[in-house]
């Protein structure tokens, strides 16, 4: 196994005889199933982009105890820093999910702003990496996006079950001293009193 996953450990991972039924049938390989296949490619393309050497820093992290790299969306941060360098992995992540929902929002001049501003690049126009994403989206995507918005809610079991498994982990006292130290490093007053 390798220091940080890739596609093809996502691939292998999801091959472990899992239980899973479409139709009231059950899917013998969800890696190859046509309702799943293409979801389970674009996820394992994405764990390739975080794997290439070039996106290894930007994208992922080691957590403490580990030796194994994890993408920066499991990172709790404990400083600006890190929280910076996560929103850029996020960034980096979500270019195929944060696009336009329709032609139309180009018209709307509100929004055509706002895709401009966030959908930049150096080698094409806002609307010119638009395109080049939804035509990415239709090579890879899956045409059945609510069956597989159904397998991932189910994926790791019922949801009231992982819910709950993540409210009795996550690090409260790590997260709660995070948000106290940000309280902490500004006075109101002070601020009102350098705007005067």
């Amino acid at each position: 196994m390798t220091v940080r996953k890739t596609g093809a450990e996502h691939i292998k991972s999801l091959q472990d005889g899992r239980t899973v039924f479409i139709d009231g049938k059950r899917v013998a390989d969800v890696t190859e199933h046509p309702a799943f296949r293409n979801s389970v490619r674009s996820a394992a393309s994405l764990y390739d982009v975080q794997a290439r050497p070039e996106n290894l820093e930007l994208m992922t992290f080691v957590p403490d105890g580990s030796t194994r790299r994890v993408n920066r969306a499991w990172q709790m941060p404990r400083n600006y820093d890190e929280m910076v360098l996560r929103r850029k992995a996020m960034q980096a992540w979500g270019a195929l999910i944060m696009l336009p929902s329709s032609v139309h929002d180009f018209a709307d001049p509100q929004l055509k702003a706002i895709i401009g501003k966030t959908q930049r690049s150096a080698s094409m126009s806002p609307e010119q990496k638009v395109k080049f994403l939804k035509a990415a989206w239709d090579a890879i995507g899956s045409e059945f996006g609510s069956r597989h918005t159904q397998y991932e809610m189910f994926y790791a079991g019922a949801q009231f079950v992982t819910r709950s498994h993540s409210f009795r982990t996550f690090d409260w006292n790590g997260a709660t001293g995070l948000v106290d130290k940000l309280m902490s490093t500004y006075d109101l007053g002070g601020e009102l009193d350098a705007g005067h």
